[in-house]
């Protein structure tokens, strides 16, 4: 059985052994970044929410694709490229960042032939990893992590969290995801997603898909985003 711990040391762990994100519509909505408020430093500056929206990776608008988790609607998207295919572990063995990352919103749309889900980020984060799992515990306590669906890919994220507040100063003001810990897109693959913890600059999440199917991994930037493509 394959069960995923999600603490930092099993994740540089397996980098080292491979050899080295309430319900919401598909289709998309606009870019903006509704999930993070903020707080002034002590030396009273101020931050925006979040990243401004921006178009990119070969023009395609990084707003374009997905619905969000207050169920903004938005238009229908084509699938850009085929349904992925592959299922092994996609791992980016690239180390932590500081600042963490801040979640700014989670989003996600039926693109025809594959779901996509889209973990918004205030900054960029650092490595990564997403693989099938046959059981998902809570980082740090442990705890089961139940999901709808047949099937469940568990992503960690270093350098990110859903609040700063380790890493706040005078002049670093104090950043916090507002928006919800689970969503259930209720997409044909992609069922729900929740939060399965948030420890030492590591942040995880358990997919919960209606079965087990090939799937894709994307670090974008403009806003910096993670997106996970899954086949129908």
């Amino acid at each position: 059985m394959t069960t995923l711990r999600t603490r930092t040391g099993l994740m540089l762990g397996a980098l080292g052994a491979a050899a080295l994100l309430i319900s919401g519509c598909g289709g998309g909505g606009s870019d903006s970044v509704t999930g993070v408020t903020t707080t002034p430093g002590a030396d009273g500056g101020t931050t925006s929410a979040g990243p401004e929206p921006t178009t990119t990776d070969g023009g395609t608008a990084a707003g374009d694709e997905t619905g969000t988790a207050d169920g903004t609607p938005a238009p229908d998207a084509a699938p850009a490229e085929p349904a992925p295919t592959g299922t092994d572990p996609v791992i980016d063995p690239a180390g932590p960042t500081a600042p963490a990352a801040v979640l700014a919103n989670i989003r996600w749309s039926d693109r025809g032939t594959y779901d996509r889900l889209v973990l918004d980020f205030t900054a960029p984060f650092g490595g990564y990893q997403v693989q099938y799992v046959d059981a998902l515990t809570e980082d740090p306590t442990g705890d089961p992590v139940e999901l709808a669906g047949g099937a469940v890919l568990a992503v960690s994220i270093q350098g990110a969290t859903r609040n700063n507040a380790f890493q706040t100063s005078d002049t670093t003001p104090l950043k916090t995801y507002g928006g919800p810990a689970r969503v259930a897109p209720g997409l044909p693959n992609l069922k729900e997603v929740a939060d399965a913890g948030d420890f030492e600059a590591v942040l995880t999440f358990g997919i919960g898909l209606d079965h087990k199917a090939g799937f894709k991994v994307m670090h974008l930037t403009g806003p910096e985003r993670l997106v996970i493509d899954v086949a129908h």
